[in-house]
């Protein structure tokens, strides 16, 4: 069983808010994808190129999978109750489901505002 920081769990709990659960696949990759986001905010500009790579090398995956798995979650999220969380993380009301990169940027960013204060 890994060893989860601190960082990782806050992760998992906001995620967990927004009605992605730790059974989902997508929960994990996301996981991993946001704590390093919130580490190196220019992670997100290079999804396809780096992220997703290095993600599908560190779970034995594809990266379309990690791709389809991610969005999957976020659509969880987006039509099983997670949307009012979702517009308090995002600071805003979303009309429309954020893409995997939005996702990862917006509580990337949350968990880095709510770190300063």
């Amino acid at each position: 069983m890994p060893i989860i920081n601190a960082l990782e769990q806050q992760v998992s709990e906001i995620l967990r808010s927004l009605m992605i659960p730790g059974t989902l696949h997508g929960h994990q990759y996301l996981v991993t994808a946001i704590s390093q986001t919130v580490i190196d905010p220019a992670r997100v500009l290079y999804i396809t190129k780096e992220l997703y790579p290095d993600l599908a090398k560190q779970y034995g995956s594809t990266v379309p999978n990690i791709e389809r798995v991610i969005r999957h979650a976020i659509k969880r999220c987006w039509s099983r109750g997670g949307r009012e969380a979702l517009d308090q993380v995002a600071g805003i009301h979303l009309n429309q489901r954020p893409t995997n990169s939005e996702f990862i940027d917006l509580v990337a960013n949350y968990i880095r505002i709510r770190g300063k204060n």
